[in-house]
């Protein structure tokens, strides 16, 4: 059985070769954080493994939550993942969360502004 976890989905970020992003809002703090989801998979578990070694740096994300679980609040990570934000072979039963701090941009979009233009080795 999967567990419940205190989340409500606010918005569809993204999607990737490895699964979704959403936007979400802690219950338990109010927070707005974002979690990814994928299907399992053992790089999905490396890259959890790896965060959750790395997450007490000042340097890294960190990461909040994480397991295999359901959305909360009326929206459930299985209906996230059947509305066309899957990743390739996703099945709902194999999916797996870690939920992280918000970040207003993303890495590529926060290089690219430290560095006065666009290059093209920054992807």
């Amino acid at each position: 059985m999967m567990a419940r976890v205190g989340y409500r989905l606010l918005s569809y970020v993204g999607s990737g070769s490895y699964g979704v992003v959403a936007k979400a809002l802690s219950l338990g703090d109010g927070k707005i954080i974002v979690i990814k989801a994928s299907a399992y998979s053992s790089v999905a578990e490396k890259e959890s493994s790896i965060l959750s070694y790395l997450s007490p740096s000042e340097y890294v994300v960190g990461i909040l939550g994480q397991g295999k679980a359901e959305i909360v609040d009326g929206c459930f990570l299985e209906e996230l993942m059947g509305n066309g934000h899957t990743g390739p072979g996703m099945n709902a039963n194999e999916v797996v969360y870690i939920a992280m701090e918000f970040m207003d941009m993303d890495l590529h979009s926060l290089i690219n502004s430290r560095i006065g233009g666009y290059n093209s080795q920054v992807q």
